[in-house]
């Protein structure tokens, strides 16, 4: 299944004028699948004139009372039933603020002794920085901590 989505990905950007080789879409595949790995999300857009807000949250797989291609077979991926998510806000706003001071304060002084606890909390934040590339929260999402999920009868 996997070939043939990847063959007409291709076929789509080659009759766009691009094409994609074997290679890159191969790395770009194992960066999703290690980004992602089987994470199953659930997301509700909220949306008005003046503001979008995104809620998100991480299901884990094993609570699910159906397995995953049965949910999505009756609800499909982008249901047209309305769901109800319950649970906590475990993350909301904009992290740009806090990494910025931590540029900021390596620039201004980059002749700064580095400890061991520092250069992994150094390697650490670039981790972060990858993540949030990839699969990080965008500003106007709030992620939360499901307990459960369910529509109205």
């Amino acid at each position: 299944m996997q070939d043939i989505i990847n063959k007409k990905a291709t076929q789509l950007l080659e009759g766009l004028g691009s094409s994609l080789d074997d290679e890159y879409m191969h790395h770009l595949e194992f960066i999703i699948k290690e980004m992602y790995k089987d994470q199953l999300l659930f997301q509700i857009v909220l949306s008005d004139v003046y503001e979008q807000k995104l809620f998100s949250a991480s299901l884990n797989r094993n609570y699910l009372k159906e397995d995953i291609n049965t949910l999505i077979h009756k609800y499909s991926r982008e249901t047209e039933k309305e769901l109800t998510l319950f649970g906590i806000v475990t993350q909301s706003g904009n992290n740009d603020e806090k990494v910025l001071q931590f540029i900021d304060d390596k620039i201004n002084d980059p002749n700064q002794k580095t400890g061991m606890r520092e250069a992994m909390m150094n390697m650490i934040s670039h981790m972060t920085g990858i993540d949030a590339t990839l699969t990080g929260r965008l500003g106007y999402e709030f992620v939360i901590d499901p307990i459960a999920i369910y529509y109205q009868l």
